[in-house]
């Protein structure tokens, strides 16, 4: 199979599992209440950049011009992205951002094929702090879950 037909499949897939679930949280989501009393509002911003993404890897299969062989598709790629997505979605609303984040990250990351338990450390914790500091300094709005120590003391 060509590199780019690959990235035009992946792509497509991400896409379509990221539109599904987005569609499937507006569905169940508080409707047009305030963001801050929405829990879903933070996994639905992360399903639109995930179909965006999506979107910016078809358009790369499309536009490329590589003509050399890719790997044979493996379907577990695109499977363990979907079904981390879906329970990062159902977990973010019972746990929390924290535990939910400093699980998921390395975990899916693990799976894919990265292997440096420092780095893997490093984003989980990093990621998760800056989004958690992020909204409770920046937007005023405590992500669910438990929470991270104040900085102000």
């Amino acid at each position: 199979m060509k590199t780019r037909l690959l990235d035009m499949t992946y792509g497509a897939v991400f896409c379509a599992s990221a539109s599904y679930l987005f569609w499937v949280s507006i569905a169940t989501g508080t409707g047009a209440s305030r963001i801050s009393s929405d829990p879903m509002w933070y996994p639905q911003v992360l399903l639109v950049l995930l179909a965006i993404c999506s979107g910016f890897l078809v358009l790369r299969g499309v536009l490329s011009r590589d003509t050399t062989r890719a790997r044979a598709l493996e379907c577990w790629p695109p499977l363990i992205v979907m079904t981390a997505s879906a329970i990062y979605l159902v977990l973010f609303e019972r746990v929390g951002l924290v535990p939910t984040s400093m699980v998921l990250i390395p975990v899916v990351s693990w799976l894919l094929g990265f292997r440096r338990p420092v780095v893997l450390a490093a984003i989980a914790i990093g990621f998760t702090c800056a989004v958690w500091y992020g909204f409770y300094y920046l937007i005023n709005i405590t992500p669910p879950g438990p929470a991270l120590p104040t900085l102000n003391g």
